[in-house]
């Protein structure tokens, strides 16, 4: 069988609307209208302790892209708000670079540990609430700069 050489790795991600945290989202099914998200905090619709393994990828698309944002999450229970979260807990730094995709990858384990260490939870651990807070350079990440796109990629 013949072989190939010289090709590039390629990486794959399970994007949809759901997974972006930071950037654009263009309109979708059933009326979505298209939104520019800010990393501002929201719910996702799976528990990220519960996974094996969740990658955070930061898209660098333009050739200024730089700097880069916490990522912070928090256990909400079932049924509750999103403004009932518990303490978040930094489970990772993303940064950008030009033209590239970086990525952090966690186990639901480490993320469960982290929340609850931060909200002295007991009992179960729903972490389902995500936010991003932009680099100060003072806070562990450069300040963002460019056009860039965060996403949280729950891996099966």
């Amino acid at each position: 069988m013949a072989r190939s050489s010289g090709l590039a790795t390629r990486q794959g991600y399970q994007l949809d609307a759901g997974t972006i945290l930071f950037g654009l989202v263009k309109a979708g099914p059933r009326g979505r209208a298209a939104e520019t998200r800010t990393g501002a905090a929201r719910l996702l619709n799976t528990n990220l302790a519960a996974q094996n393994m969740v990658k955070i990828a930061g898209f660098g698309q333009s050739s200024t892209s730089a700097g880069g944002y916490l990522v912070q999450a928090a256990h909400v229970a079932e049924g509750a708000a999103i403004g009932t979260a518990s303490t978040y807990a930094t489970i990772g730094v993303i940064s950008f670079t030009a033209g590239q995709i970086n990525e952090v990858a966690l186990s639901g384990k480490q993320i469960r540990e982290a929340v609850r260490v931060a909200g002295s939870l007991t009992g179960d651990i729903r972490v389902v609430a995500v936010r991003l807070t932009a680099g100060t350079g003072a806070n562990g990440a450069a300040v963002p700069a460019g056009t860039n796109t965060v996403a949280i990629c729950p891996e099966e």
